[in-house]
Parts: structure tokens; sequence; C-alpha cells
């Protein structure tokens, strides 16, 4: 996707950036950080626009990071399941191998039975 170049309007001030992501999902988050930056200033009339960007950052890197360790741990479950599966699929394959042996020897036992109670 070729880059397009569109501004963005966080906290009344404007940031032309090119970006190969959809524009409107690029200004949907704008506009999230915007909020999020808004409302912790207005609990706090002391707070500036740098401390309140830097909080909506440590928030979101904070959520992202913690995206990453759950994503990382789905992983390593799907990881074992997969395995699991495998060796679930293997143990079918033996005991399949192991009926047919099974169902062999029966039918070899009652021709041999058979084959008895006719020379009886």
């Amino acid at each position: 996707m070729a880059k397009t170049r569109f501004t963005l309007n966080i906290c009344g001030i404007g940031y032309t950036i090119s970006s190969d992501e959809d524009e409107n999902y690029v200004k949907e988050i704008a506009q999230e950080v915007s909020d999020n930056i808004s409302r912790t200033m207005n609990s706090n009339s002391k707070i500036s626009t740098s401390m309140a960007a830097t909080f909506a950052a440590l928030e979101y890197c904070d959520i992202a990071k913690k995206a990453t360790v759950g994503t990382d741990n789905l992983r390593v479950q799907i990881k074992n399941y997969l395995e699991d599966i495998s060796e679930a699929r293997m143990q079918i394959e033996n005991q399949k191998m192991q009926i047919e042996a099974l169902r062999l020897e029966i039918k070899t036992l009652k021709m041999s039975s058979s084959c008895r109670n006719a020379l009886e």
C-alpha cells in the first residue's frame, strides 16, 4: 500500500503525517489519543499537554506490552495444543492398527476353529 499524507488534529494541534495505514484508521487512533490527553488534562488543571501526552504514552505502552505478553502466552498454548493434537493423532493411528491386527487375529482364530470343528 502506498504511503499517503494527511493531517491529524490532536488536542487542537495539527500534525501532517504520511502513513501506509488507512487514513480513517489513523484518524480514529489520533482521536483516541486526543481524548485520552484531554481527559487527563481535565482531571487536573496543573497538568500540561506534554505531561498528559507522556501519561497517555505510558498507558498505551503498558497496554501494548501486556498485549504482547498475552499474545506470546497464547502462542505457547496453541503450540502445546498442536503438539497434543499431533500426539493424539499418532495414538489414534496406533489404536487403529492394533484394532486391525486384532480383527485379523479374530478372523484367523475363527477360521482355525472352523477348520478344527470340521475335522472333528
